[in-house]
């Protein structure tokens, strides 16, 4: 009976055994495929959305490129002199690392550059690319892709013509540009096993990438090469690539406007191996599996049985999910080396998983920070208050650091240090809080230096320390990371990311903090100089009021208002007395003194909703808005009383400052600007001539 209850057993075992090795066999199978599937799809998923990440990110450096190259037309336009011409470009040069050179072709043969080069007899400018490319297109264009031989430097070159108000050509301002900068900003990591990115021109040549002598004029190499499966105009994700000995993913993308690719190859060589790994492991514990079926079969030993059913138990209550630490029983028996296996290849799971986790979160990281830091130079180029500026850099550095809770932004006053912008701390603190730069975390951090990020994990350790309040639970900070920011090499200020606890930042932030200053830096060096630019293409350089040019763009606006809304408003035209009496008996300083006196006593009675300018010589012309005709001329009438009241003093004695004005009303008298000012006019020389007469 028990050798038939063990036959029946041994048979029951058998079938059940060979059961399980065949459902042994398929998990395997199915697990691998899982795995292998779900890592594939997140190399995958990484692969394009770190494509998608750098064109955003070569995009937005050429767009800052392009408009350097438009700030130069802009300052241009305001008719500056040859010699500051190159004082500028010698400027821009020291700014911007990305160029190599930048350079004005005029019309007339001469090149202006921003850097000392004596132009060979034989160098026509009008003939070079770059100028007859521009000329030809009256936009800004690219150039194609060539190697600088001086610089030995992979280069394409901006162009940009300008003309005069003629409407004829004046010349081309041109930038070249290394692109071995882009691929550097491409390739923080520095290191292939991080993946690699390209630029590649239309013939498939690699440019402006300086590993493996890629950038050498004397040893091009084709994308081809490299990636023989590479072909434009087809797929744009290619599988199962290699390269440096590192099994990958590529993924490319056509920049139009450069006329460029950019190839990107992830490598996931690390993670095939360890797919490999779990499906070898699988396919050993299958064979194992066998064997102890065919010990049985042959030697029927009742000591089998026990262990491969516990194993089998063990393995069925692993959970299938990604994120348990579940280990089976190391019993030793048997089947221990077994159990053993499989625990390694659950803890090999594990850290894999934990290992893409913290890739993910780094992808996500420096695609916020890269977003935000696009914001502030978007911002920078716009007409926004600087406040705001400073404003918007303080968020986007907080949402890019997520261990910093509150934090400012401090701008240096003389010797002093100004909160500018704040996030955390109690306002009536902060808003109006100052102090000197030697006792500044910055300060004393880099020893007075003031030459390098700071970070600071116990702010309690230095001697001074000003306490002020936050709004996140604690009284006062406990660590810190702090940038210092420069403008032309002059220390304009600096950043200060804050948390209510010790040691809340690592290098990771600190890397990231890198990269802000960097493009903080940028923003606010575009900012005041695209302030200045508009400043002195807007106003009159003697009064300070706004010019005739931005009037006449000005009355526009308001055309189109008054037009929508069926407003009406006054234009005011102005002409100073006895001008020429002043300036011949007094001398030009006295006119100019009397003009800018009649603009600044105008300037006291003018709204801020009004427009007031100087329209030409000792003519001026203005914009009222709300206010109707007899209200209006009595404030004018009442200034006019006041001034010819009141004596200025100029060096050959002292002078009256009078005036006559005409006006004219826009909807009734006309809504044509040059109709309104020829009426204007008129009335203003009936009211001089008028008296002329009264004191004739």
């Amino acid at each position: 009976m028990v050798g038939l209850n063990m036959n029946k057993l041994s048979k029951k075992f058998y079938i059940y055994a060979l059961l399980l090795a065949v459902f042994i066999t398929l998990s395997a199978f199915l697990g691998y495929n899982y795995f292998s599937n779900a890592i594939e799809n997140q190399v995958k998923s990484r692969a394009l959305f770190e494509t998608e990440s750098k064109i955003k990110l070569v995009e937005s450096t050429f767009k800052v490129q392009e408009q350097i190259v438009e700030d130069i037309a802009s300052f241009i336009k305001i008719e500056p002199s040859r010699e500051d011409i190159k004082k500028y470009l010698e400027v821009l040069m020291k700014e911007r690392e990305q160029f190599t050179a930048v350079y004005i072709g005029m019309a007339d043969g001469e090149l202006l550059a921003g850097e000392d080069w004596n132009q060979p007899s034989d160098y026509i400018v009008t003939e070079r690319p770059w100028y007859v490319e521009a000329a030809k297109g009256k936009k800004l264009v690219y150039t194609e892709v060539y190697h600088d031989a001086y610089l030995d430097k992979s280069t394409i070159t901006i162009a940009r013509p300008f003309y005069d108000k003629a409407g004829e050509l004046k010349g081309v301002i041109a930038a070249d540009i290394d692109l071995s900068t882009i691929s550097q900003i491409l390739n923080p990591y520095g290191s292939d096993d991080e993946g690699v990115s390209f630029l590649v021109d239309s013939n498939g040549v690699v440019i402006g990438y300086d590993a493996n002598n890629v950038n050498k004029s004397e040893d091009k190499i084709t994308i081809f090469e490299i990636f023989p499966e590479f072909k434009p105009n087809s797929e744009k994700f290619i599988e199962n690539m290699k390269y440096e000995e590192n099994q990958g993913f590529l993924s490319y993308y056509y920049i139009e406007s450069l006329d460029m690719f950019l190839v990107n190859f992830v490598p996931v060589t690390g993670t095939l191996k360890t797919g490999q790994q779990l499906m070898l492991i699988f396919m050993i514990f299958a064979s194992v599996l066998l064997i102890v079926i065919f010990v049985f079969i042959i030697f029927q030993r009742r000591n089998i049985i026990r262990p491969v059913e516990e194993l089998v138990d063990d393995i069925l209550n692993i959970p299938m999910r990604l994120d348990v630490d579940y280990r089976i029983n190391e019993d030793d028996d048997l089947l221990y080396e077994v159990r053993k296996t499989i625990n390694e290849l659950l803890t090999n799971k594990n850290e894999l998983l934990k290992k893409m986790e913290v890739a993910q979160d780094e992808i996500t990281t420096i695609a916020i920070t890269t977003e935000s830091m696009l914001a502030i130079n978007r911002a920078a180029n716009t007409n926004r208050e600087i406040n705001e500026i400073y404003d918007l850099i303080l968020t986007e550095s907080l949402k890019a650091i997520k261990h910093a809770k509150l934090g400012s932004v401090m701008i240096k006053e003389d010797n002093e240090l100004k909160v500018v912008a704040h996030r955390g701390y109690r306002s009536t603190e902060i808003n109006e809080f100052s102090l000197p730069i030697e006792e500044s975390f910055i300060y004393r951090a880099t020893n007075g230096k003031l030459d390098t990020v700071a970070l600071i994990n116990d702010v309690s350790n230095f001697e001074i320390f000003v306490p002020l309040e936050t709004t996140e639970g604690e009284y006062y900070i406990k660590s810190s990371i702090v940038a210092p920011l420069y403008v032309k090499n002059v220390f304009y200020g600096c950043i200060n990311l804050d948390a209510i606890y010790e040691n809340a930042f690592d290098e990771k932030d600190l890397k990231l903090m890198e990269f802000i200053q960097t493009n903080t830096e940028i923003a606010i060096s575009n900012y005041i100089m695209n302030h200045a630019n508009f400043y002195l293409a807007t106003h009159d350089s003697l009064t300070g009021v706004y010019n005739r040019s931005y009037f006449t763009q000005l009355f526009e606006s308001f055309k189109e208002r008054a037009a929508r809304y069926n407003e009406t408003f006054h234009l005011v035209m102005f002409d100073l007395n006895n001008l020429k009496y002043i300036n011949d008996n007094f001398g030009h300083l006295a006119g100019d003194e009397a003009i800018k006196t009649f603009a600044k006593r105008l300037s006291v009675i003018i709204r801020r909703s009004d427009v007031f300018a100087r329209y030409a010589g000792d003519e001026f012309i203005a914009i009222f808005l709300n206010t109707d005709y007899d209200s209006l001329t009595i404030r004018l009438n009442e200034l006019l009383e006041n001034m010819e009241q009141s004596s200025i003093v100029v060096d050959s004695g002292t002078i009256i400052v009078s005036f006559s004005y005409g006006i004219a009303t826009f909807g009734e008298d006309s809504t044509s600007l040059d109709e309104l000012i020829r009426i204007a006019d008129k009335r203003m020389y009936e009211m001089k001539n008028k008296n002329r007469k009264i004191k004739g």
